[in-house]
């Protein structure tokens, strides 16, 4: 597992539109650039481990986010 943050930020166009805020979440490693997680209309399938609370969203095509 690579170490990093996340963090919800705005897109160029919500910072750009009056009025109108787009969110995504993006995964960042330090030194690397952002990893786009989800967008705000964005509904991944996700699973949830029962034993010990960890969330795993899948992305497009199955693949691990």
């Amino acid at each position: 597992m690579i170490p990093g943050e996340l963090a919800l930020e705005q897109t160029r166009i919500g910072v750009l539109t009056a009025g109108h805020s787009d969110l995504e979440l993006f995964f960042r490693q330090p030194g690397e650039e952002r990893l786009s997680i989800m967008a705000r209309f964005d509904h991944p399938s996700a699973y949830r481990c029962g034993s010990c609370g960890t969330v795993l969203i899948t992305g497009p095509h199955g693949t691990d986010t």
